[in-house]
């Protein structure tokens, strides 16, 4: 088990996320009553949706974050993260809409943008 959080650690900090999540999904399938277990998949899930983030899969990260809280959901350090993650998402989609939306500029007749004197 101390070799395969070794290994964990290590993929973390390479930010190999997905080969993470297959080693701790694969140590959860064998090991389904260790607490600690549970605690590293969720934390892998989270890092994985920030990354995601960051690369734009708004969907899919909204997907990890949330299989994060359901895989450790008593762990108020986790909900936190996964809570600023979530809130970042909604900002970010609230900024997509916004700029989808068309907008026209209105002038009005009685007044000119440039007035010049002379």
């Amino acid at each position: 088990k101390k070799e395969a959080y070794d290994q964990l650690k290590d993929l973390l900090r390479q930010q190999k996320f997905p080969r993470a999540i297959a080693l701790v999904e694969g140590l959860a399938h064998r090991l389904p009553a260790d607490t600690e277990i549970n605690q590293w998949q969720a934390i892998v899930y989270q890092r994985w949706g920030r990354q995601l983030i960051s690369q734009g899969q708004f969907h899919k990260a909204h997907l990890y974050l949330k299989k994060a809280l359901q895989t450790d959901p008593n762990n108020p350090s986790l909900g936190n993260e996964v809570a600023r993650d979530l809130g970042l998402l909604k900002h970010i989609r609230a900024a997509e809409t916004t700029l989808s939306q068309p907008y026209t500029i209105k002038h009005s007749a009685s007044t000119t943008p440039y007035q010049t004197q002379g």
